[in-house]
């Protein structure tokens, strides 16, 4: 009885401890599922914020991630809830003047994966 749960012990640890004969990483299910979202824009009037972009296509888009990343790294985000918007306003932003941000955007679908990531636009504070 003690050799046959020392068994079943070297067989459940070779099991959950083996070696796979993968040499190569699965492909991620989810690229190319999301266009890249293209021509981004972003203006700073006062402190009225807005940024605008294009996409090729909305297919399998729930919504947008707008990234404003300042000079020391810190990101702030905002989430657009609309599939087919090309914009994103916000009044009354308080940004730190004489700050350089980086503004990036990307498209989320339904289950929370982002598509690639657009280019920067730079937005200057001052």
């Amino acid at each position: 009885m003690m050799k046959r749960l020392l068994l079943l012990a070297a067989a459940g640890t070779l099991m959950v401890f083996g070696c796979s004969n993968d040499t190569k990483l699965p492909a991620k299910y989810h690229d190319g599922v999301l266009d890249q979202p293209t021509d981004v824009t972003s203006l700073l009037e006062g402190s009225d914020f807005s940024v605008t972009w294009q996409m090729a296509s909305t297919a399998n888009v729930e919504g947008y991630v707008v990234s404003l990343t300042d000079t020391s790294g810190a990101q702030d985000t905002r989430f657009v809830d609309d599939s087919t918007a090309t914009s994103y306003d916000e009044a009354g932003l308080q940004l730190l003047s004489g700050t350089f941000y980086i503004i990036r955007l990307w498209a989320v679908d339904d289950v929370g994966f982002f598509g690639p990531t657009s280019e920067p636009d730079t937005l200057v504070v001052e």
